[in-house]
């Protein structure tokens, strides 16, 4: 399928159009107005979309503000319907298994969680973990972060020991790499015990 190129001044044009509602997107949820919120995103998304392209990243950061959006207007199909455009979107540009769905699948795992959905939560945790494994190493931050958070929703999910195991595997993993070394000054360090209060909050 060939690709649609546009008038150099009509995207730019769009690409303005896009930036003020994007704008106003910002302001409504800064207010709390997440559905006025939504509906801007939506605009700067559907504009952006048209002239840019799926492949293009400020495209998929307005689907994924979008879906933010709507998740916390409580509209929960309409968030996973705008995830799973940005799942389409990633496989097309960048493949399957790239990092890029680290990020929607973290969404995905948030907003299932928030309706209670555990298992589909967790699975898609699960990923985000796999993903930051193989591409930022078992003992990076973000790993240890990705970690967290599956452990955070076999927590909710009243699987504790599970929880536990996952939260001590993340600790012993991270604790002796360097970008914990270079925490260890400015941060008190983080125990099971600790993230199970946060989570139950």
């Amino acid at each position: 399928m060939a690709t649609v190129q546009y008038d150099p001044k009509m995207v730019k044009e769009y690409v303005s159009k896009a930036d003020n509602y994007r704008n106003l997107a910002r302001a409504s949820q800064e207010s709390g107005d997440y559905a006025a919120a939504a509906n801007c995103y939506r605009q700067s998304f559907t504009l952006r979309n048209r002239v840019l392209g799926h492949q293009h990243p400020e495209v998929m950061n307005d689907a994924h503000n979008l879906a933010s959006m709507l998740q916390k207007d409580k509209k929960y199909s309409q968030a996973e319907s705008y995830l799973n455009w940005c799942l389409k979107a990633n496989a097309r540009t960048h493949g399957a298994g790239a990092y890029e769905f680290a990020q929607t699948r973290e969404a995905m795992g948030k907003l299932y969680l928030e309706q209670g959905q555990y298992p589909r939560a967790i699975n898609n945790f699960k990923q985000v973990v796999a993903l930051n494994e193989r591409y930022k190493g078992a003992a990076s931050k973000n790993t240890f972060k990705a970690k967290k958070a599956l452990a955070k929703a076999y927590l909710k999910s009243g699987d504790r020991e599970k929880f536990e195991q996952i939260m001590e595997s993340a600790r012993l993993a991270y604790s002796g790499s360097n970008e914990a070394g270079e925490e260890k000054k400015a941060a008190a360090p983080t125990t099971p015990t600790t993230i199970a209060v946060q989570a139950q909050e």
